[in-house]
């Protein structure tokens, strides 16, 4: 019998069950105070499993730690970062068919897959290969393809296997670059499937190589305001309310 309940019994282990008093205020008949009621309320969380870095035979994902990999992403296999570079929410890069290098100052976006496949026709190496300050914005497809430096990527874009984006090169928001395709140095391309925009002058390739920064910046930040312990109470000011119980009762607020 208690072979059976024993799974259930470590099962209800595992989730933190939490209790709070909660203060309502119902007016009295007596008077014209108000009496106070207390109700114990309790509710189970459950714990996440999610691992961001998951170990692949002997590879494992390597980053220095300099940069900042969100907390819902998922990195799997041969996957290496160079330093400050940062990837963001629900990202995932899967290293397991071949590897994945990210240089330095690189960022990717929200909802972002990389994946490589086995091998490419052509007998080029099946690896992504991201090069330094590159930025790819939110819900792109990259797979076994070859960024250059200072590349801009726009958001719903699908970068095929055996593309290769030459430096300073930058592709439109919703672009599907096709297998085998080069996209040349300093040119913006577009659509379904890509063709040739325009050249890009110096002031646009400054912001895509500056873009990279604004990332970086912003994940130090992200890395330092929210961790995996609950820091906000060190950010409030004290209050004459809270070293006063009698004002949580007076104004119905909650007490913990």
């Amino acid at each position: 019998m208690l072979s059976k309940q024993l799974p259930k019994l470590l099962q209800r282990s595992l989730k933190p069950v939490f209790r709070f008093a909660r203060i309502s205020l119902k007016p009295s008949a007596a008077n014209t105070d108000a009496a106070q009621s207390v109700e114990d309320i309790e509710y189970v969380e459950e714990l996440s499993k999610h691992r961001k870095a998951i170990p692949l035979y002997d590879l494992r994902p390597l980053h220095d730690g300099t940069g900042y990999v969100a907390e819902s992403a998922t990195l799997s296999g041969e996957v290496c970062m160079d330093s400050y570079s940062t990837v963001w929410n629900n990202v995932v890069i899967r290293g397991d068919m071949n590897g994945v290098s990210i240089g330095a100052y690189s960022s990717v976006g929200d909802n972002t897959v990389i994946q490589t496949v086995a091998s490419l026709p052509t007998g080029q190496l099946a690896d992504v290969e991201i090069g330094a300050n590159v930025t790819i914005h939110s819900d792109c497809t990259l797979s076994s393809c070859t960024i250059g430096s200072d590349v801009v990527i726009g958001a719903k874009s699908v970068i095929c296997e055996g593309a290769v984006l030459e430096a300073g090169a930058m592709v439109a928001p919703g672009t599907v670059v096709p297998p085998g395709r080069l996209i040349p140095s300093n040119q913006l391309w577009a659509g379904n499937p890509c063709e040739y925009v325009k050249e890009l002058d110096v002031g646009e390739l400054f912001t895509n190589y500056s873009l990279s920064y604004v990332h970086t910046a912003l994940g130090d930040k992200v890395k330092e305001t929210f961790t995996s312990f609950p820091s906000n109470y060190m950010m409030k000011t004290s209050t004459e309310d809270d070293i006063d119980p009698e004002a949580f009762r007076r104004q119905g607020r909650i007490l913990y």
